[in-house]
């Protein structure tokens, strides 16, 4: 997810998921490195990457979704 955030991931994966920021033209305090989750329609879909993936990185506390992926 972190890849994902930072725009290291191959783009099939960045293409799963939406930032919030980009979703709406109000610049929200609580939308800060946030991922938009989809509304599930079927309990299957809660088990999925891009279901569980955009739950558990928006549970995270705000330093770590704020950090960045630093490579040499």
């Amino acid at each position: 997810m972190l890849k994902v955030m930072n725009d290291k991931a191959p783009k099939y994966m960045e293409d799963l998921f939406n930032k919030k920021e980009k979703l709406t033209s109000l610049a929200l305090r609580n939308d800060e490195n946030k991922l938009a989750v989809p509304f599930p329609k079927t309990d299957c879909f809660k088990h999925s990457f891009r279901y569980s993936g955009a739950v558990l990185w928006n549970g995270l506390p705000k330093p770590e979704r704020i950090a960045k992926f630093f490579t040499k």
